[in-house]
Protein backbone atom coordinates (compact mmCIF):
# COMPACT_ATOMS: atom_id res chain seq x y z
CA UNK A 1 0.00 0.00 0.00
CA UNK A 2 1.69 3.15 -0.98
CA UNK A 3 1.28 6.68 1.12
CA UNK A 4 -1.39 8.31 -0.71
CA UNK A 5 -3.67 5.04 -0.72
CA UNK A 6 -2.49 4.85 2.98
CA UNK A 7 -3.53 8.45 3.87
CA UNK A 8 -6.90 8.18 1.77
CA UNK A 9 -7.99 5.51 3.43
CA UNK A 10 -7.60 6.75 6.99
CA UNK A 11 -11.26 7.96 8.33
CA UNK A 12 -9.95 10.56 9.85
CA UNK A 13 -7.73 12.62 7.68
CA UNK A 14 -6.05 15.00 10.16
CA UNK A 15 -5.24 12.78 12.82
CA UNK A 16 -3.08 10.98 9.45
CA UNK A 17 -1.75 14.16 8.09
CA UNK A 18 -1.13 15.84 11.85
CA UNK A 19 0.22 13.27 13.72
CA UNK A 20 2.75 14.09 16.77
CA UNK A 21 6.26 14.10 15.99
CA UNK A 22 8.92 13.58 18.27
CA UNK A 23 12.09 15.25 16.41
CA UNK A 24 15.33 14.59 17.70
CA UNK A 25 17.77 17.35 16.47
CA UNK A 26 21.18 16.66 16.42
CA UNK A 27 24.47 19.10 15.38
CA UNK A 28 28.02 19.97 16.75
CA UNK A 29 28.08 23.28 15.76
CA UNK A 30 26.08 25.62 18.34
CA UNK A 31 25.18 27.86 15.11
CA UNK A 32 23.30 25.09 13.79
CA UNK A 33 21.59 23.90 16.64
CA UNK A 34 19.81 27.56 17.00
CA UNK A 35 18.92 27.13 13.34
CA UNK A 36 17.62 23.65 13.53
CA UNK A 37 15.40 24.97 16.62
CA UNK A 38 14.09 27.59 14.88
CA UNK A 39 12.79 25.50 11.89
CA UNK A 40 11.72 22.56 14.01
CA UNK A 41 9.80 24.90 16.16
CA UNK A 42 7.99 26.39 13.03
CA UNK A 43 7.11 23.07 12.11
CA UNK A 44 5.83 21.79 15.00
CA UNK A 45 4.08 24.69 16.76
CA UNK A 46 0.84 24.22 14.83
CA UNK A 47 0.53 20.72 16.54
CA UNK A 48 1.98 21.03 19.55
CA UNK A 49 -0.10 18.04 21.39
CA UNK A 50 1.99 14.99 21.79
CA UNK A 51 4.65 16.35 20.35
CA UNK A 52 8.44 17.16 21.64
CA UNK A 53 12.03 18.11 20.76
CA UNK A 54 15.20 16.43 21.77
CA UNK A 55 18.06 18.60 21.03
CA UNK A 56 21.64 17.09 20.97
CA UNK A 57 24.64 18.53 20.75
CA UNK A 58 27.14 15.88 19.61
CA UNK A 59 31.13 17.13 20.45
CA UNK A 60 34.21 15.36 19.83
CA UNK A 61 36.40 13.75 22.84
CA UNK A 62 39.10 16.72 22.98
CA UNK A 63 35.71 18.32 24.52
CA UNK A 64 37.17 18.72 28.34
CA UNK A 65 35.05 20.94 30.61
CA UNK A 66 33.69 20.71 34.19
CA UNK A 67 31.00 20.59 35.60
CA UNK A 68 30.44 24.21 35.99
CA UNK A 69 31.65 25.07 32.09
CA UNK A 70 29.70 22.46 30.94
CA UNK A 71 26.34 23.92 32.71
CA UNK A 72 27.25 27.25 31.41
CA UNK A 73 27.90 26.10 28.02
CA UNK A 74 24.47 24.45 27.76
CA UNK A 75 22.64 27.39 29.69
CA UNK A 76 23.95 29.36 26.66
CA UNK A 77 23.43 27.16 23.89
CA UNK A 78 19.82 25.82 24.73
CA UNK A 79 18.26 28.62 26.72
CA UNK A 80 16.77 30.43 23.48
CA UNK A 81 15.86 26.96 22.46
CA UNK A 82 13.87 26.08 25.45
CA UNK A 83 12.35 29.68 26.24
CA UNK A 84 10.48 29.25 22.44
CA UNK A 85 9.69 26.05 23.38
CA UNK A 86 7.95 26.95 26.61
CA UNK A 87 6.19 29.77 24.63
CA UNK A 88 4.53 27.26 22.15
CA UNK A 89 4.05 24.26 24.32
CA UNK A 90 6.29 22.09 23.04
CA UNK A 91 8.02 19.67 25.47
CA UNK A 92 11.90 19.40 25.25
CA UNK A 93 14.97 17.82 26.50
CA UNK A 94 18.61 18.58 26.31
CA UNK A 95 21.66 16.69 25.84
CA UNK A 96 25.45 17.11 25.31
CA UNK A 97 27.19 13.80 24.43
CA UNK A 98 30.62 12.80 23.59
CA UNK A 99 31.29 10.48 21.24
CA UNK A 100 34.03 9.34 18.41
CA UNK A 101 31.01 8.01 16.59
CA UNK A 102 28.79 10.46 15.58
CA UNK A 103 26.30 8.57 14.01
CA UNK A 104 25.93 5.60 15.95
CA UNK A 105 25.06 7.18 19.18
CA UNK A 106 22.49 9.85 17.09
CA UNK A 107 20.63 6.96 15.85
CA UNK A 108 21.34 5.42 19.50
CA UNK A 109 19.51 8.16 21.20
CA UNK A 110 16.87 8.22 18.53
CA UNK A 111 15.88 4.85 19.77
CA UNK A 112 15.92 5.32 23.68
CA UNK A 113 13.68 8.69 22.89
CA UNK A 114 11.58 7.08 20.62
CA UNK A 115 11.92 9.60 17.76
CA UNK A 116 10.40 9.43 14.35
CA UNK A 117 11.70 12.11 12.84
CA UNK A 118 15.81 12.99 12.96
CA UNK A 119 16.76 16.42 12.02
CA UNK A 120 20.34 16.92 11.29
CA UNK A 121 21.94 20.24 9.69
CA UNK A 122 24.73 20.90 6.86
CA UNK A 123 26.03 24.29 5.55
CA UNK A 124 24.78 24.76 2.13
CA UNK A 125 28.45 24.24 0.66
CA UNK A 126 28.58 20.82 2.03
CA UNK A 127 25.67 19.35 -0.16
CA UNK A 128 26.27 21.25 -3.63
CA UNK A 129 25.11 19.32 -6.59
CA UNK A 130 28.02 18.22 -7.93
CA UNK A 131 29.39 16.52 -4.50
CA UNK A 132 25.75 15.02 -3.65
CA UNK A 133 26.22 13.52 -7.27
CA UNK A 134 29.41 12.28 -6.93
CA UNK A 135 28.48 10.66 -3.43
CA UNK A 136 25.32 8.75 -5.20
CA UNK A 137 26.89 7.74 -7.97
CA UNK A 138 29.77 5.88 -6.02
CA UNK A 139 27.34 5.00 -3.78
CA UNK A 140 25.22 2.59 -6.02
CA UNK A 141 28.49 1.29 -7.40
CA UNK A 142 30.72 0.38 -4.50
CA UNK A 143 30.71 -0.35 -1.45
CA UNK A 144 29.78 1.63 1.51
CA UNK A 145 33.19 2.08 2.98
CA UNK A 146 34.18 2.51 -0.93
CA UNK A 147 31.81 5.17 -1.39
CA UNK A 148 32.55 7.26 1.89
CA UNK A 149 36.12 7.31 1.27
CA UNK A 150 35.31 10.00 -1.61
CA UNK A 151 33.21 12.40 -0.01
CA UNK A 152 34.27 15.12 2.71
CA UNK A 153 33.22 14.45 6.32
CA UNK A 154 30.68 16.37 6.46
CA UNK A 155 28.75 14.97 3.88
CA UNK A 156 29.92 11.28 4.99
CA UNK A 157 28.33 11.86 8.09
CA UNK A 158 25.29 12.58 6.84
CA UNK A 159 25.81 9.74 3.96
CA UNK A 160 25.82 7.38 6.99
CA UNK A 161 22.51 8.25 8.63
CA UNK A 162 20.68 8.68 5.45
CA UNK A 163 21.78 4.84 4.84
CA UNK A 164 21.02 3.54 8.01
CA UNK A 165 18.10 5.60 9.49
CA UNK A 166 15.34 3.66 10.38
CA UNK A 167 12.63 6.94 11.10
CA UNK A 168 12.62 9.97 9.19
CA UNK A 169 15.75 12.18 8.52
CA UNK A 170 15.52 15.44 7.53
CA UNK A 171 18.63 17.37 6.20
CA UNK A 172 18.85 21.07 6.35
CA UNK A 173 20.98 23.23 4.12
CA UNK A 174 21.01 26.97 5.98
CA UNK A 175 21.23 29.81 3.74
CA UNK A 176 20.26 32.58 5.82
CA UNK A 177 17.20 30.94 7.29
CA UNK A 178 14.87 33.67 9.02
CA UNK A 179 11.20 32.16 8.51
CA UNK A 180 8.09 29.82 6.66
CA UNK A 181 6.49 31.89 5.16
CA UNK A 182 6.82 30.87 1.96
CA UNK A 183 7.64 27.43 0.82
CA UNK A 184 8.54 25.76 -2.71
CA UNK A 185 8.24 21.88 -2.94
CA UNK A 186 9.44 20.44 -6.50
CA UNK A 187 7.82 17.20 -6.67
CA UNK A 188 9.68 15.31 -8.89
CA UNK A 189 8.99 11.60 -8.26
CA UNK A 190 5.95 9.74 -7.07
CA UNK A 191 7.56 8.47 -3.92
CA UNK A 192 8.28 12.11 -2.34
CA UNK A 193 4.33 12.16 -1.72
CA UNK A 194 5.52 10.79 1.51
CA UNK A 195 5.98 14.47 3.04
CA UNK A 196 2.87 16.09 2.48
CA UNK A 197 2.18 15.34 5.91
CA UNK A 198 5.02 17.96 7.11
CA UNK A 199 4.05 20.41 4.45
CA UNK A 200 0.37 20.14 5.47
CA UNK A 201 1.98 20.74 9.16
CA UNK A 202 3.66 23.50 8.46
CA UNK A 203 0.86 24.84 6.40
CA UNK A 204 -1.59 25.40 9.69
CA UNK A 205 0.15 28.83 9.87
CA UNK A 206 -1.85 31.27 8.28
CA UNK A 207 1.51 33.10 7.90
CA UNK A 208 2.45 30.17 5.82
CA UNK A 209 1.97 29.48 2.21
CA UNK A 210 3.10 26.18 0.19
CA UNK A 211 3.82 26.17 -3.05
CA UNK A 212 4.25 22.46 -4.89
CA UNK A 213 5.74 22.06 -8.45
CA UNK A 214 4.31 19.42 -9.84
CA UNK A 215 6.73 18.91 -12.30
CA UNK A 216 5.92 15.06 -13.69
CA UNK A 217 1.89 15.45 -12.96
CA UNK A 218 2.42 12.95 -9.66
CA UNK A 219 -0.83 14.55 -8.49
CA UNK A 220 -2.81 14.55 -11.53
CA UNK A 221 -2.04 10.87 -12.44
CA UNK A 222 -3.50 9.32 -9.19
CA UNK A 223 -6.90 9.93 -8.02
CA UNK A 224 -5.75 8.73 -5.00
CA UNK A 225 -2.78 11.49 -4.83
CA UNK A 226 -5.54 14.31 -6.42
CA UNK A 227 -7.96 13.75 -3.44
CA UNK A 228 -5.27 14.03 -0.70
CA UNK A 229 -3.92 17.29 -2.06
CA UNK A 230 -7.26 18.46 -2.45
CA UNK A 231 -7.81 17.62 0.80
CA UNK A 232 -5.07 19.37 2.20
CA UNK A 233 -5.77 22.44 -0.17
CA UNK A 234 -9.26 23.03 1.83
CA UNK A 235 -8.16 21.81 5.38
CA UNK A 236 -5.60 25.11 5.20
CA UNK A 237 -7.68 27.62 3.02
CA UNK A 238 -5.75 27.52 0.24
CA UNK A 239 -2.33 28.03 1.58
CA UNK A 240 -1.20 24.79 -0.20
CA UNK A 241 -1.26 25.65 -3.94
CA UNK A 242 -0.25 24.03 -7.22
CA UNK A 243 2.35 25.83 -9.38
CA UNK A 244 0.79 26.63 -12.76
CA UNK A 245 2.86 24.65 -15.40
CA UNK A 246 2.25 26.53 -18.35
CA UNK A 247 4.32 29.03 -16.35
CA UNK A 248 7.96 29.58 -16.45
CA UNK A 249 9.65 29.03 -12.95
CA UNK A 250 11.92 32.33 -12.81
CA UNK A 251 14.85 33.48 -11.03
CA UNK A 252 12.87 36.13 -9.11
CA UNK A 253 10.43 33.70 -7.90
CA UNK A 254 12.99 31.01 -6.31
CA UNK A 255 14.52 34.17 -4.25
CA UNK A 256 11.18 34.98 -2.90
CA UNK A 257 11.14 31.76 -1.16
CA UNK A 258 11.89 31.47 2.88
CA UNK A 259 12.40 27.73 2.34
CA UNK A 260 12.32 24.59 0.04
CA UNK A 261 11.22 21.52 1.14
CA UNK A 262 11.74 18.67 -0.96
CA UNK A 263 12.01 14.53 -1.20
CA UNK A 264 15.59 13.13 -0.77
CA UNK A 265 14.35 11.69 -4.52
CA UNK A 266 13.50 14.69 -5.87
CA UNK A 267 16.35 16.54 -4.38
CA UNK A 268 18.77 13.69 -6.61
CA UNK A 269 16.71 14.35 -9.67
CA UNK A 270 16.49 18.07 -9.51
CA UNK A 271 20.45 19.13 -9.21
CA UNK A 272 21.03 16.25 -11.37
CA UNK A 273 19.00 18.59 -13.87
CA UNK A 274 19.99 21.79 -15.88
CA UNK A 275 17.33 23.85 -14.06
CA UNK A 276 19.69 26.99 -13.57
CA UNK A 277 17.43 28.01 -10.44
CA UNK A 278 18.54 24.72 -8.60
CA UNK A 279 21.65 26.84 -8.11
CA UNK A 280 19.95 29.51 -6.16
CA UNK A 281 17.96 28.00 -4.08
CA UNK A 282 16.86 29.69 -0.39
CA UNK A 283 17.72 27.55 2.66
CA UNK A 284 16.37 23.45 2.11
CA UNK A 285 15.01 20.94 3.91
CA UNK A 286 15.40 17.18 2.15
CA UNK A 287 13.33 14.59 3.61
CA UNK A 288 14.13 11.16 3.55
CA UNK A 289 10.91 8.48 4.28
CA UNK A 290 11.63 5.87 7.05
CA UNK A 291 12.34 2.64 5.63
CA UNK A 292 9.12 0.46 5.32
CA UNK A 293 6.87 2.73 6.94
CA UNK A 294 3.66 1.42 4.99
Amino acid sequence: MDFAEYSIKRTDGDKNLKKPLKALICFSKPTTGVVLGKLIINILKSNPDNSSIVALNMVDEDFYKNDEEINRYKSELFGELIEECEKNSIRIRTLLKVSSDFSTDILSVAKEYDCNFLLTGVGSQVIEPAIWKRYTTVFENESGSEAMGVVGSGLRSVASLLRRSPIDMGVFMDNKFTDIDNVFTPLLHKDDVSIFPYLFQIAQSPQTKVTIWDAIGVIDSDRKIQSLFQYMNKKTDNRIVLWDNEKKIEHNFITQQSLVIIGVVSWDKLIGSAISWSKILPSTLIIKEETNSL
